[in-house]
């Protein structure tokens, strides 16, 4: 997942400077934003959909209120859902791109093909993992179940992820091409200084010349 988010920032950089973002620290905080947004997010989706194993006890019980939230939080113990990550983590960059008046449309575009490409990257993470397989198959490519069978039992799976890889990167390269030709043309201008600290620097200028 680290490196899908390395590689998304990577290949963002170009199209954010063409749209006259800075580095610093607008492309910085987006950055941190979708990490932010898409672990939490994430988590928050699988926790929500499996509820039940957070609130209730091996034993059926429920259990308390802090254990079950406390066991939420544990990111070590795995789980986690791309769409809540995608969900959060867009909701920050819209409300981010809203305070600093940064083109959202135009971002939108630019972070597409990053966003495609880290989710084709985190795939092959959920393919060694063992996470998120297919169908049991008899096609020559399917790849050994990842689940506990019965002695003498033997069963492959379509490996979906690598499906999902091969088809993100696709996609991926294809945005990517279509961006400088058919991207929203929107850039980013700076907000205008405040009447206060232009009178300022027009103040400190004339006593600058005076001096001379």
């Amino acid at each position: 997942m680290l490196l899908g988010f390395i590689a998304a920032y990577l290949v963002a950089l170009p199209k954010t400077k063409a749209l006259g973002i800075p580095r610093t620290p607008h492309c910085w905080m987006c950055s941190c934003s979708l990490c932010s947004g898409g672990f939490a997010g994430a988590r928050m989706r699988y926790v929500w959909e499996n509820w039940w194993l957070f609130s209730h006890n091996p034993d059926g019980r429920r259990g308390r209120w802090a254990t079950a939230l406390a066991n939420a939080a544990d990111f070590d113990s795995g789980g986690m859902v791309w769409y809540g990550g995608m969900m959060l983590a867009s909701g920050a960059i819209m409300a981010y791109a809203w305070r600093t008046r940064l083109p959202i449309l135009a971002l939108g575009d630019a972070l597409a093909p990053s966003v495609i490409l880290g989710l084709g990257i985190g795939r092959i993470g959920c393919f060694v993992n063992g996470c998120c397989y297919g169908a049991p198959t008899d096609l020559p490519w399917g790849v050994a179940a990842p689940y506990t069978l019965p002695h003498g039992v033997v069963c492959h799976v379509h490996p979906t992820q690598l499906y999902e890889s091969a088809a993100c990167w696709r996609s991926s390269a294809g945005l990517s091409w279509l961006w400088p030709r058919h991207r929203c043309r929107a850039r980013w201008a700076p907000p205008p200084a405040s009447p206060t600290a232009a009178g300022g620097s027009s103040t400190k200028a004339c006593a600058a010349t005076s001096t001379r």
